[in-house]
């Protein structure tokens, strides 16, 4: 994963216990967690080889901050952006996957993400470019995990465009 959020980021602290009898601790993560599952059978990108999925969000004309050096706040157990911070998040698979079954991928966001914006995922493959819009039916928050079930027969459109469908539908699974 490209970008400063590529970690399951979590702080705890003891719910209980002695330095005798042992500790007990309490975690919560810092941000929200994405779960991408892709499905490209039935589609021209089955027979590929995916190489990266790229994550970006618009709120309307502006672009939506995603990741970034961020300062922690122990005491509090609040976090702020440290910086410019970076408006893609890209998954990068290297030497690529085989699309022939279903990929499940994770990867933490900032808690930024709202009703109404418009999720692109960008695939990038051995042989083709595909973005997929979709428009984010709920706040995302922090300690959260959200799917994204990308089956893309269910999406119209040519290869190499954009596609738009709502997502987050009551089929999307939220932890």
């Amino acid at each position: 994963t490209s970008g400063n959020i590529s970690g399951d980021y979590k702080y705890g602290r003891v719910q209980e216990g002695t330095a005798e009898s042992g500790y007990k601790f309490v975690f919560q993560h810092f941000f929200s967690i994405v779960n991408v599952s892709i499905d490209a059978t039935g589609t021209v990108l089955a027979d590929d080889v995916l190489k990266a999925v790229t994550l970006s969000v618009k709120r309307g004309d502006t672009d939506v901050k995603l990741c970034g050096n961020f300062i922690f706040n122990v005491l509090k157990g609040g976090w702020s952006l440290n910086g410019n911070g970076s408006t893609t998040l890209t998954m990068d698979w290297g030497e690529g996957t085989s699309l022939a079954s279903k990929i499940d991928r994770y990867i933490s966001v900032f808690p930024e993400i709202k009703k109404g914006d418009i999720l692109n995922f960008t695939f990038t493959t051995d042989k083709h470019t595909a973005t997929l819009s979709v428009d984010c039916i709920r706040d995302l928050k922090k300690e959260q995990m959200y799917s994204f079930p990308l089956t893309l027969s269910n999406y119209s459109g040519t290869f190499g465009s954009c596609w738009k469908r709502s997502l987050l539908y009551s089929g999307c699974q939220c932890y």
